[in-house]
């Protein structure tokens, strides 16, 4: 069965499950940085959440 993206669902899934981990681990990491006011933290915030969303949409483009 496919789904509109025209992938497997399974792997669709698959990667919408890992997507919204890293973007979880995202927030993690920005509540983090602001509370302890640490600036490379936030920079690996910014850096991840680019990567995240280059990840999500390369997997889309497919």
């Amino acid at each position: 069965m496919k789904s509109i993206s025209g992938q497997p669902c399974r792997l669709e899934a698959r990667f919408v499950i890992v997507s919204s981990c890293l973007f979880g681990f995202n927030i993690w990491l920005f509540i983090y940085s602001l509370r302890h006011y640490n600036d490379l933290l936030f920079y690996s915030f910014i850096f991840n959440l680019k990567m995240n969303f280059k990840v999500t949409k390369d997997i889309y483009d497919l």
